[in-house]
């Protein structure tokens, strides 16, 4: 029996088919929270599939399952620095006002919480018993999981006084963060800053 010849016009929506199948046996049928984040997100999902899903056919499900494919790429793509902040939730926020009057925004964290290897400013501080913040050191690094590079440790700093750390990422470039110690440190005079720059 001689072979038709392959018409991709008459066959491709087959193939595509076959090849959504496939997929979809791999991604576990389809189920949302394979595609998604969170849960909440899997439910509308789920909901919004099993509108389209029984009246449509294969077409529609695969139309959904590569929507699904980009929007979980795209949150990989740009929720990297959102998701290193969201893993370690600051309590409380603080703006810090520097000596040159601008604001700068800290999370409040115990200092036994662990960070993200990203350049930041960290400050640690001991609350006054009027409840303000008293800044014992402050710094900026290019990694705010190992924090101080040499400087004054974790235990100096408890001694003098130290409850928390405040801190955030900061990716602008070691000049600005740079300019941003300097300006805190001009106000406040922090009690180990002294003593590292003496």
């Amino acid at each position: 029996m001689p072979r038709s010849k392959f018409d991709v016009a008459q066959h491709g929506a087959n193939i595509n088919r076959l090849a959504v199948i496939a997929a979809l046996a791999d991604a576990g049928a389809l189920h949302p929270e394979n595609f998604t984040q969170t849960r909440r997100d899997a439910k509308k999902i789920r909901i919004i599939a099993e509108r389209i899903l029984p009246t449509s056919g294969l077409d529609s499900m695969a139309t959904l399952w590569c929507q699904l494919m980009k929007v979980n790429w795209i949150k990989q793509l740009f929720g990297n620095h959102r998701e290193a902040q969201q893993k370690n939730p600051a309590s409380n926020l603080m703006n810090w006002v520097g000596q040159s009057g601008k604001n700068y925004k800290y999370g409040v964290y115990s200092l036994d919480t662990p960070f993200q290897s990203n350049p930041g400013n960290f400050i640690y501080a001991g609350q006054a018993e009027d409840g303000s913040w008293v800044p014992v050191y402050i710094a900026q690094t290019r990694n705010l999981h190992q924090r101080l590079e040499g400087h004054v440790t974790v235990d100096d700093a408890v001694k003098r006084g130290a409850t928390h750390i405040h801190a955030h990422y900061d990716s602008v470039g070691q000049s600005a963060r740079c300019t941003e110690e300097r300006d805190l440190i001009l106000r406040w005079n922090p009690v180990c800053n002294e003593s590292a720059e003496n």
